[in-house]
């Protein structure tokens, strides 16, 4: 579902220092989610390249212990989801170039609670943001369901996801994997910590 809004109050997880009353837009630069995405290195921890790091233990014949494994693992997952959001992004300028860039919008939740609830998930798969902000919006607003982002696909895989992504859902749906995507001014009414 794709809106137009006005002074609509939402709110986001985040750990940027907002102060109460700042404005800020979204949809021109890159945001945390892209930086986060495209900032991975691809390197093992000694600074080699984990791809040419792999190719050389198979060519010399060479077992990965335990530790070389979690590190080529962790590697492999940065880049599928590297991949998964250019395929995303690839999809949305093609197909719907009107709906907010996920590399560049701010991502919300439609009430306080869901903010909470996304904080105390997102803590157990990368270190979350600490706080939750309640905001009001000028701009575009899309409601959709990440159920569609998955990290475990061909590129063709992840468009043909990215297109049921983008088909939004419905305004009256409610799960647990329904997500917004804002463009335009956003002002910091209250931090909630």
């Amino acid at each position: 579902m794709f809106e137009i809004v006005k002074n609509k109050i939402m709110y986001q997880a985040s750990s940027y220092n907002y102060h109460i009353g700042q404005k800020i837009y979204f949809g021109r630069r890159r945001n945390y989610q892209a930086i986060r995405v495209f900032d991975k290195d691809f390197n093992m921890l000694n600074g080699e390249n984990a791809a040419m790091f792999l190719n050389n233990k198979v060519q010399e014949k060479k077992k990965l212990n335990l530790a070389e494994l979690k590190e080529i693992n962790e590697v492999m997952l940065n880049y599928a989801f590297c991949l998964r959001e250019l395929a995303m992004e690839y999809c949305r300028k093609q197909y719907y170039p009107k709906l907010p860039s996920r590399l560049k919008c701010m991502f919300l939740c439609e009430d306080e609670e869901g903010a909470r609830k996304y904080l105390s998930t997102a803590k157990i798969k990368i270190s979350a943001a600490p706080k939750v902000i309640k905001v009001k919006l000028n701009g575009k607003l899309f409601k959709t369901s990440n159920k569609f982002n998955r990290r475990d696909l061909t590129f063709d895989g992840f468009v043909k996801n990215a297109h049921n992504y983008w088909a939004g859902v419905d305004k009256n749906t409610n799960d647990d994997s329904v997500e917004f995507l804002f463009e335009g001014w956003a002002e910091i009414v209250e931090i909630i910590s």
